[in-house]
């Protein structure tokens, strides 16, 4: 059985691990995927019963990423939240 810290480190540049969910577990991508990738059955949203569903689900992903891509899924860009980064008027 997998847990939470083995998921978050072996998938957690890639993807957003949530376990309090009301019924299962779920993860979304850090970086949305394109059009032509979602055709391909890549995703930005999974969803399992548990961990280890949700393991296998997210290894089933890289490996379509591989395949389409050809390499592995980006690192994430850097997120600004919270509003502007500007200095002020």
């Amino acid at each position: 059985m997998i847990t939470v810290d083995e998921l978050r480190e072996r998938f957690g540049k890639t993807w957003e691990i949530a376990t309090d969910l009301a019924l299962g577990v779920a993860a979304w991508r850090h970086t949305d995927v394109t059009n032509a990738r979602y055709k391909a059955g890549l995703v930005n949203v999974l969803r399992g019963w548990d961990l280890d569903e949700l393991a296998q689900k997210l290894a089933e992903q890289d490996d379509r990423w591989r395949e389409h891509a050809g390499a592995a899924p980006p690192a994430p860009k850097p997120r600004v939240l919270g509003g502007s980064t500007s200095a002020g008027p």
